[in-house]
């Protein structure tokens, strides 16, 4: 006779475990560089005449760190005539120092614009550290916005903090992001490319 097979168990497998889910920074990135994308036509076939616009194609160099001049030397000039007027009280360093708040978010503007299109094109470190640079630009130029409507020169003391943390965390940032000095992060760029000014890379778009 024969005998009856004893069964053998077989361990269960282990679920697996979920991924973790990303963490909030990056989703917000996902989400904004989707929405800039797609509002600068990233997407769309070539020619993209606004992303080239906003790129300084046209211009053979990155355009964002050239406009960023602007807001930066305005708003310097900002902290020298305020510190002018608390010394001498003069009425020309009141108006100097409105005028260039003025200069500073007109400048900041543009270079919000600029700098978002190519931060919408980054990925990775790169692209962490451009969300960090823009917070840090976003908070100073709203703080500058409030210090224009109420004629509080403290804000402006204040919004000098953001401005210099901005710019300090892209000189010590490990992996400095491409569009400081050269053109786009290698996704943003087409096949075809040649080169342009000071290292920086041209692209037909």
């Amino acid at each position: 006779m024969f005998e009856t097979p004893t069964p053998v168990s077989v361990p269960e497998a282990s679920p697996t475990p979920e991924p973790p889910s990303p963490p909030f920074t990056e989703r917000l990135s996902d989400t904004l560089q989707h929405l800039i994308q797609v509002v600068v036509g990233s997407q769309r076939k070539p020619p993209r005449r606004l992303k080239s616009l906003l790129n300084g194609t046209w211009f053979g160099h990155p355009l964002h760190p050239v406009i960023t001049d602007v807001p930066i030397t305005a708003w310097l000039l900002t902290a020298i005539f305020d510190v002018i007027w608390l010394i001498a009280h003069t009425t020309w360093a009141g108006y100097g120092g409105f005028v260039t708040v003025i200069v500073g978010l007109l400048g900041a503007l543009g270079a919000i614009v600029t700098g978002l299109t190519d931060w919408s094109d980054t990925y990775g470190a790169e692209r962490r550290v451009g969300f960090n640079h823009a917070l840090f630009n976003a908070t100073a130029t709203i703080l500058y916005l409030v210090s224009l409507s109420c004629g509080c020169w403290p804000v402006r003391v204040i919004a000098l903090l953001p401005l210099s943390l901005a710019s300090w965390g892209l000189r010590v940032s490990p992996t400095p992001p491409t569009w400081v000095g050269t053109w786009c992060s290698p996704k943003a760029q087409a096949s075809t490319t040649r080169p342009g000014k000071q290292g920086a890379r041209i692209t037909k778009r």
